[in-house]
């Protein structure tokens, strides 16, 4: 890696006459990500944090109170260049269930044995559902009873985990030809679920006892919604493009639209990333959006929020949320940084998760992985060319 570049590189490997060959293609250069970004992130118990790390197949034990982070082990059946192959995880006793994004498995990590179990889930039509992509399977799941519920981003139905057995079950009935893209927010109100998507102006309920669904259409400005919480008897959803905030009460239909945003609100090209109730306020994080924004429940006023840490300049990245905190990385045109959001007092204080421990472990499963077979893997920070060529020569003396 020189000078804040990060090259994409493919190494082939043989055992021949001699000893051990390799040869390395330059294919890509990129600019280097600083620090471990994660999506899915399992507490198991209080101290005991995992996560599947973003960029890279990898899944790490993270210290929340310093950020680092130790490297555990890859997920199988992967490929090891692949990026975000889950976006969640849910935990049930020692197990924590990842949710396949880019992935093509459920994978089970163990945390007493260190064990996977690799649930493969069935593919799909391409040319029956158009709206289908490869790399979306998935954003998000809940649990209820004794079932994980893992809820499509583009996946064309709801695919259910029994946690006694593993066995699954999928639920397609609500399917229409409608294209839609849900994202990670969802709300639970007892047994049902509700889930908006984010390019027009469907709302998925789901009854999580009957497993039957219904595609709802709500509001008249609404062209796609990111985000959704329940306070009360009402819904309220952030627009993910242009459009307005929406108060939606599922029971009467009954809706409420907002876009009457403040004078100096970019309504060229705005979403937010977060949305969520603090002391009777809906507040909103932004996206692209040039401000954060709130509203009082009661009111119609929609008023800038200061979020001490984001510019109207940068772009913010909702990554995961840990009880008071939202973890967000912050991208510049020429940088990134990662903060995380205390929603009490939205304030925000930089925080980084990095690689610390157990990188000579990864070396090694890195090696093993690719010592048979051509791959491509790209070169971080943390992972670097010359670190890899010293583990392998290592190895091989």
């Amino acid at each position: 890696m020189h000078g804040g570049i990060i090259r994409l590189f493919e190494i082939r490997s043989c055992h021949g006459y001699g000893g051990f060959f390799i040869t390395i293609i330059i294919l890509k250069r990129y600019d280097v990500t600083k620090y471990l970004r994660f999506e899915a992130v399992a507490v198991v118990d209080e101290g005991e944090v995992y996560g599947a790390d973003y960029d890279f197949n990898a899944l790490f034990r993270l210290d929340i109170k310093t950020g680092d982070c130790k490297y555990i082990a890859m997920f199988p059946e992967e490929r090891i260049e692949a990026r975000r192959l889950y976006t969640s995880a849910i935990v049930v006793g020692e197990r924590i269930y990842f949710i396949p994004t880019v992935a093509d498995n459920i994978d089970i990590y163990n945390t007493v044995t260190g064990k996977f179990t690799i649930i493969p889930i069935r593919s799909v039509d391409k040319n029956k559902y158009s709206g289908y992509h490869i790399a979306q399977k998935f954003f998000t799941a809940t649990l209820y009873k004794k079932y994980i519920y893992m809820l499509p981003a583009t996946y064309p139905g709801i695919v259910r985990i029994d946690t006694t057995d593993n066995t699954l079950e999928y639920f397609d009935s609500w399917v229409e030809e409608n294209i839609y893209s849900f994202r990670k927010s969802v709300a639970v109100d007892d047994n049902y679920l509700y889930i908006p998507s984010a390019i027009n102006d469907i709302v998925l309920k789901f009854d999580m006892d009957s497993c039957v669904g219904q595609i709802l259409h709500v509001g008249t400005e609404n062209k796609g919604c990111w985000g959704i919480c329940k306070v009360g008897e009402y819904f309220w959803m952030s627009p993910s493009g242009s459009g307005a905030i929406i108060k939606w009460n599922p029971s009467t239909g009954d809706t409420e639209e907002y876009s009457d945003y403040p004078k100096d609100f970019n309504r060229e090209n705005y979403g937010f990333t977060k949305i969520y109730y603090k002391d009777n306020k809906i507040k909103l994080i932004p996206s692209y959006a040039n401000m954060g924004i709130q509203l009082y429940c009661n009111e119609a006023v929609i008023s800038k929020v200061e979020y001490s840490g984001i510019s109207e300049l940068e772009v913010t990245r909702f990554m995961f949320e840990l009880g008071k905190y939202v973890y967000l990385n912050i991208c510049t045109k020429s940088d990134e940084e990662h903060i995380r959001l205390n929603m009490d007092n939205d304030e925000c204080e930089k925080f980084a998760f990095v690689f610390s421990y157990n990188k000579e472990a990864y070396m090694q499963d890195l090696h093993d992985r690719l010592s048979c077979d051509k791959r491509v893997v790209r070169e971080t920070k943390d992972i670097s060319l010359d670190v890899y060529l010293k583990a392998i020569s290592e190895k091989t003396c």
